[in-house]
C-alpha cells in the first residue's frame, strides 16, 4: 500500500488539516470526563512517583478506592508510561491523539490486507472512521477509555499481517502480545463491550471463511499464541477487575427518579440532527440543557463529515470508476441522510 508521504498533494493536506483539527479540539476541550481522568492519572502517577508503590489502591481518591479493580484505570498499563513522561493533562492528550494516528494506519493496513480497494480509498475510510463523529464528541468530552478503540485496530491489523505469514515472525508476534497487555490493563472496559467483542464475534469468522485469502496455520497459531501471552500478561487487571464486580454488583433495581419528555419543534428537531451541539455547551456558543450527552446526540445525527468525504470520493473518482457506482454513491449517501432526518 502507499505509504501517506505518496498521497497526491490535495489529499495529504486534507488528511494533515483533518488531524490538526482533530488534535486541535482534543488539546483546548476540557471539561465533562477530562476532569475525572485528569484526577485518576494524576492519582495513580502519586502512588508511583511519591509513595513508591503500586498503584493498586488509592488513600486519596473518593477517600479510598481501588486503581487495580477498576477498569478505567491505566495506572498499571504500559501506556501509562507517557503519564510518567508528560504529566496527567499533556499526557492524556498525547494518548488520545498518539492512538488517533495509530487507529488510522492501523485500519489502512487492515483494509489493503483484507480487500483490494484503493489505497486512496483506504485512506480516507480509515480518516473518517477515526476522525468520525463518535470519536470526535467522545474526545470532546473526555472519554479517554474510548481511544483504546484505536489501540484495538492496531492489534486487529497486525494479528491478520500475523495470520497470514508463513514463517515465525517474532517481532510481529512480541508486538501484537505487548498491544492487547497494553490494553487490557489500561481502561479497557468501554473498549472491549463495545467493539472487541462485537468485533470478535462477527470479525474473525467471517474473514477465516474469505476464500481469497491465504491464511496460514503457522501464522494462525502465532496469532492465537501472541493473543494468549498478552491476556497471560494482563490477567492482573482484568481477574482484579472482574473479582470485584463479583463481590461488589450494580443495584440494578434502582431505577431514575425522573423521566425525560422532549416535545420539539419541526425546527428544532431539524437543528438537533443537523447541529450536535445544538442542546449542549461547545466553546461558549450553547447552554448546556440536553437530556442526553452530546457523544449521543452525535452519534444519530447527519453526520457531515460522510457527506463531505463521500463527495471527495466521488469527485477524485469519478475517472476511474464507472459512472453508475459513482451515482449509486451518490444516491446512498443521500437516501443515508434522509433516513437519518426520519
Amino acid at each position: 500500500m502507499d505509504s501517506p508521504a505518496r498521497l497526491p498533494p490535495p489529499d495529504r493536506i486534507i488528511h494533515v488539516a483533518a488531524f490538526l483539527f482533530f488534535f486541535f479540539v482534543v488539546v483546548v476541550s476540557h471539561g465533562f470526563d477530562w476532569d475525572y481522568f485528569y484526577t485518576t492519572f494524576e492519582t495513580d502517577l502519586q502512588a508511583w512517583v511519591l509513595d513508591h508503590s503500586l498503584p493498586v489502591w488509592s488513600y486519596s481518591f473518593c477517600a479510598g478506592s481501588p486503581r487495580l479493580a477498576d477498569p478505567q484505570a491505566f495506572g498499571l498499563s504500559p501506556l501509562f508510561i507517557i503519564m510518567l513522561l508528560a504529566g496527567p493533562v499533556l499526557g492524556a492528550k498525547l494518548l488520545f491523539a498518539g492512538l488517533a494516528v495509530a487507529g488510522y494506519f492501523g485500519l489502512r493496513d487492515l483494509l489493503a490486507s483484507l480487500t483490494r480497494v484503493h489505497p486512496l480509498l483506504a485512506s480516507y475510510f480509515s480518516l473518517y472512521f477515526v476522525l468520525g463523529f463518535y470519536f470526535f464528541w467522545h474526545a470532546h468530552v473526555g472519554h479517554v477509555t474510548f481511544a483504546l478503540i484505536y489501540l484495538w485496530l492496531v492489534a486487529i491489523a497486525l494479528g491478520v499481517r500475523l495470520m497470514q505469514s508463513t514463517g515465525l515472525c517474532i517481532r510481529r508476534l512480541v508486538l501484537l502480545a505487548v498491544l492487547v497487555a497494553s490494553g487490557f490493563t489500561a481502561g479497557y472496559y468501554h473498549s472491549a463491550l463495545f467493539f472487541l467483542a462485537p468485533v470478535a464475534i462477527i470479525l474473525f469468522p467471517f474473514l477465516l471463511a474469505l476464500k481469497n485469502m491465504r491464511w496460514r496455520k503457522a501464522g494462525i497459531l502465532q496469532a492465537l499464541t501472541a493473543a494468549g501471552l498478552g491476556l497471560a500478561l494482563s490477567s492482573y487487571k482484568w481477574i482484579a477487575t472482574i473479582q470485584h464486580q463479583l463481590t461488589h454488583p450494580r443495584d440494578l433495581l434502582v431505577q431514575a427518579s425522573t423521566s425525560v419528555v422532549e416535545n420539539h419543534s419541526l425546527t428544532e428537531t431539524a437543528a438537533g440532527l443537523l447541529l450536535p451541539t445544538y442542546h449542549e455547551r461547545y466553546l461558549g456558543i450553547a447552554a448546556h440543557s440536553g437530556p442526553y450527552g452530546i457523544w449521543e446526540y452525535s452519534s444519530y445525527s447527519w453526520n457531515h463529515i460522510t457527506l463531505f468525504l463521500c463527495l471527495i470520493m466521488v469527485v477524485r473518482f469519478w475517472r476511474k470508476i464507472q459512472p453508475g457506482v459513482a451515482l449509486m454513491a451518490i444516491v446512498l449517501t443521500m437516501t443515508g441522510v434522509m433516513l437519518a432526518l426520519g
